[in-house]
């Protein structure tokens, strides 16, 4: 089909003058050039989601992993690690904080935990389940004047938190985090 379309101006451009052989050759070679471009879009890779469309199913996610949720959560931070993205959610209503992680496809993952309660001047750890511990994903929460939260992982490894001064997540996408001494400073 391509090719066809292509000969057909070819066809009509030999008999004209020159300056209108030049202008429907320009022209056939355009329409080639814009079929070839349509043609490998759509056996291509199609195109990465906007960070609007992954936030909008993050919250999507976050709905069908707790239906009884009576609020949506509020986005508190973004952690970054190579072409992966991880967003950190609070639903203050029900106690929840959820993550959701992206890479250059989309959403890869989405966990929820309930926040446990305790003195807001200690260090405390979010139900490190089967669901963080695979994502290498510890949270908590950040004691009263605490600037710094780091783990030490069992390979000596260092890991810094991101945190907002109320919560915190430390995200290890390349080593476990099972095990992992974690203080604050």
């Amino acid at each position: 089909m391509i090719k066809g379309g292509y000969r057909t101006a070819v066809a009509i451009s030999l008999g004209a003058d020159p300056r209108t052989r030049t202008t429907t050759i320009a022209g056939g070679a355009l329409l080639l050039l814009l079929s070839i471009m349509a043609v490998n879009r759509q056996d291509g890779d199609p195109a990465p989601p906007t960070p609007e469309a992954i936030v909008a199913e993050c919250r999507q996610l976050y709905t069908e992993l707790n239906p009884t949720s009576s609020a949506q959560p509020a986005q508190r931070f973004e952690m970054t690690k190579g072409d992966e993205l991880l967003r950190v959610y609070v639903s203050e209503p029900d106690n929840w904080i959820s993550v959701c992680r992206s890479g250059p496809t989309g959403v890869d993952a989405v966990a929820a935990v309930r926040m446990s309660d305790g003195p807001d001047d200690q260090l405390r750890l979010f139900d490190s389940s089967d669901s963080t511990l695979k994502a290498n994903l510890l949270l908590g929460h950040v004691p009263t004047d605490a600037t710094t939260i780091q783990a030490t992982l069992t390979t000596g490894q260092v890991v810094t938190a991101t945190h907002d001064g109320d919560v915190f997540a430390i995200w290890s996408p390349d080593a476990t985090v099972t095990g992992a001494q974690v203080a604050a400073t």
